[in-house]
């Protein structure tokens, strides 16, 4: 798959994006510097089934189903840049936009995920986009 940052949305205040009815919103308010962390912040803001294995093909798994969200949308709100180091973070947005390219294919759910303007230039790198 071709990976490429459009599938995100970049803006700098984050605060004022409108949230549509039925969304299901997770904010990442802190630096990330690790993978740890970021299940960790995942883990305190979703309901993540307890076999969640901290794993990167576990995180994809329930990013891919959605099963643990009712709501029609969700929204991931990055207020900073993750400073994961580069090969997590690859994969990390890879994940996010393979999401995103999942669910654009059914009506059941919406993915929307917002980045810091700032960080559109880091993505179009890892990606080579």
């Amino acid at each position: 798959m071709a990976y490429s940052s459009e599938k995100f949305i970049f803006i700098d205040k984050l605060d004022n994006i409108p949230i549509p009815e039925s969304s299901f919103v997770v904010d990442i308010r802190n630096k990330i510097t690790d993978q740890d962390e970021l299940y960790e912040v995942y883990k305190k803001t979703v309901t993540f089934p307890d076999y969640f294995g901290e794993n990167w093909n576990a995180f994809w798994d329930l990013m891919a189903s959605l099963h643990w969200i009712s709501q029609k949308n969700l929204i991931i709100r990055h207020y900073t840049s993750p400073f994961l180091i580069d090969n997590e973070l690859k994969i990390y947005l890879e994940i996010l936009h393979d999401t995103i390219a999942h669910w654009e294919k059914y009506d059941e759910h919406k993915v929307f995920v917002y980045f810091p303007t700032e960080f559109r230039k880091k993505i179009k790198e890892l990606f080579g986009s």
